[in-house]
């Protein structure tokens, strides 16, 4: 993470880094786990930002269960997985008019229509009927 830049430095599918902008409220928030992680059991033995209770990296599935428990407490009556969030933010970037190529570089596609909201918006800005891809 780097503060001064406001940017997070994220390893993601097919072994690619690519760094994304970090809310100041966020980067708050990640600078006082910072500020902790060192007090973790094991937290020297790994680079990762977020541990498992063991102080390894914290996989996908624990990160999706987190995800459902918080979505569960607040409330919320429909399957919340990290794949849904991620779905939502492109809809929504998509519907408020965003500009479709910054929409694919924050989503991480090295092409434009790799998301099913973007492929969307593509196929009703060229003027053709929208259908979600199933797949």
């Amino acid at each position: 993470m780097s503060a001064r830049k406001g940017r997070l430095r994220l390893y993601g599918k097919g072994g690619k880094f690519r760094e994304v902008d970090i809310h100041p409220k966020l980067r708050t928030e990640l600078q006082l786990w910072l500020d902790e992680r060192p007090n973790w059991p094991k937290a020297g033995d790994s680079p990762a930002l977020f541990l498992n209770a063991k102080g390894g990296r914290l996989s996908a599935r624990a990160a999706g269960g987190i995800i459902a428990d918080i979505a569960q407490t607040a409330g919320l009556d429909d399957p919340t997985t990290a794949h849904v969030l991620r779905h939502t933010l492109a809809t929504t970037l998509v519907r408020d008019k965003g500009d479709l190529v910054v929409v694919a570089e924050i989503l991480g596609h090295a092409r434009l229509g790799d998301h099913a909201p973007v492929q969307l918006a593509l196929r009703a800005r060229q003027g053709r009927r929208p259908q979600a891809d199933h797949g």
